[in-house]
């Protein structure tokens, strides 16, 4: 993605599915009319105000059938402009927003029924003039339920943001509950984290 000094930008989205996510898009290509999908994606795409400029959908049916959704975009208020200073948000389509309410005791079992992997890698690219003030520090977090991982680094004017998160599916005690309504409001809190720039004013 890249920005303009107003905080809006224009971003190149390609992003990789398979399995169940898969399945979901298979009925999208094959089932729904073209302006029903770019409806659909309307619907989808959880992202700062966006248009789509453009869309399509590649489909591979290979031993892993997968489908590539391949996006262009145009955003407004993706950053955050304060006199000389820009807040990016580095997760700019993944940001996850639930975890379930703490209990003082639970009695039964906590049951996931379906496990993935979600791997996202995002680029920036801040207008000249823009320096670092503040970064995100490198993230870890680890349950019985799955792991998160997340990073930015910065080169230049070009700021990569890596975040990796994997869920398992099982049975799990009911002692575990506290684990997972933890690990969700750190993942949540991870993914809100903003880097700082600011303009170098002569």
């Amino acid at each position: 993605m890249k920005l303009d000094e107003k905080g809006s930008g224009v971003a190149s989205v390609s992003t990789l599915y398979t399995g169940s996510q898969q399945e979901t898009r298979d009925g999208v290509v094959h089932y729904l009319k073209p302006e029903e999908q770019r409806k659909w994606l309307y619907e989808q795409v959880k992202a700062p105000p966006f248009e789509i400029s453009k869309y399509d959908f590649v489909q591979k049916k290979d031993r892993v059938p997968s489908i590539t959704e391949n996006l262009e975009l145009s955003l407004t208020k993706c950053a955050t402009m304060s006199g000389k200073r820009m807040f990016v948000s580095p997760n700019l389509m993944s940001k996850w927003t639930y975890a379930p309410h703490q209990k003082e005791q639970r009695l039964t079992d906590v049951v996931r029924k379906s496990a993935f992997l979600d791997v996202d890698t995002v680029e920036i690219e801040v207008p000249v003039g823009y320096a670092v003030e503040y970064l995100p520090r490198e993230v870890s977090h680890k349950s019985p339920f799955g792991e998160y991982k997340a990073a930015v680094k910065v080169d230049g004017q070009r700021v990569t943001y890596i975040r990796t998160m994997q869920m398992h599916k099982g049975r799990f005690k009911p002692d575990d509950y506290a684990k997972l309504v933890e690990f969700f409001n750190n993942v949540i809190k991870a993914d809100a984290e903003q880097a700082v720039f600011v303009k170098n004013v002569p």
